[in-house]
């Protein structure tokens, strides 16, 4: 390995923890999905650094290029799927987290495809840089610039959250995007728990109308169609489950306090 991947790759590490929203220089994450998605897929491995292994769940940092642009990116390959792991860590899980946020119409996981690297299968997730962890935000005493918006933001996420049984309030695996204030949720690799229940950690208290409409539009039969390559029968039987759940509370919600009192544009 080059001197130069050498430097990029330790400016990747100290990055990670920083990454993944919206460049300031690009258009909004939303109007960027389909073509990095397509880029994602498509584009050459320039180089890989297998030695890193960073975070709780490991990874490659990797440069994709295509047409003379360079975008850094991360591959998870962990694939240990409950049965039989008990202690579930997979990138299908990342996958499948993924699929359901496009299905919602939601962009709270910023774009991934699966890949295969050097015969290795696993996700390849887009980095966008100029972010940081909700905890480093809360620890330098930020204030948002529009506090009701992202508290909005953080209710999505915290459903969302919910919905895939994954751990609720995640300031590691939360990343704010610096000039925008863009909320993104990463590292869904140990969720699909097929617990049918909600978790306790957090209180459901409103949502936006678009998941609220989204997730009132879901159809089991659909969940399998488009999961069914990464959950298996009981995971997608408790997704299934906790979206009625989420439903039944959003509902009761609506009915006891009005409508406007519950649900909000975002």
């Amino acid at each position: 390995m080059n001197n130069k991947i050498v430097i990029f790759f330790t400016a990747s590490l100290l990055a990670w923890g920083m990454a993944i929203c919206q460049q300031p220089d690009k258009p909004p994450l939303e109007k960027q999905i389909e073509h990095l998605e397509k880029y994602l897929a498509a584009a050459r491995i320039a180089a890989v650094d297998r030695e890193t292994e960073s975070g709780r769940t490991g990874g490659w940092d990797v440069i994709l290029e295509k047409d003379g642009i360079r975008h850094r990116a991360r591959f998870k390959h962990v694939n240990k799927h409950r049965p039989p792991d008990f202690f579930a860590d997979s990138y299908q899980y990342e996958l499948a987290a993924y699929v359901l946020n496009r299905m919602l119409s939601q962009t709270i996981i910023p774009p991934m495809v699966p890949r295969e690297i050097d015969g290795v299968s696993g996700s390849l997730q887009i980095y966008m840089e100029n972010c940081s962890r909700e905890s480093d935000v809360v620890r330098r005493n930020q204030d948002p610039p529009d506090p009701v918006l992202f508290k909005r933001a953080k209710i999505v996420i915290e459903i969302f959250e919910l919905l895939t049984a994954d751990q609720c309030h995640d300031m590691e695996d939360t990343l704010i995007q610096a000039d925008s204030w863009k909320v993104c949720r990463i590292d869904f690799s140990e969720a699909f728990k097929p617990d049918p229940t909600l978790s306790a950690d957090y209180t459901i208290s409103g949502c936006s109308r678009l998941l609220y409409k989204e997730l009132k539009k879901l159809k089991k039969e659909d969940l399998t169609t488009m999961l069914s390559a990464y959950l298996n029968a009981d995971e997608l039987d408790g997704l299934w489950q906790r979206a009625g759940l989420i439903i039944r509370v959003l509902d009761d919600l609506i009915k006891t306090n009005g409508e406007d009192n519950i649900l909000f544009d975002f």
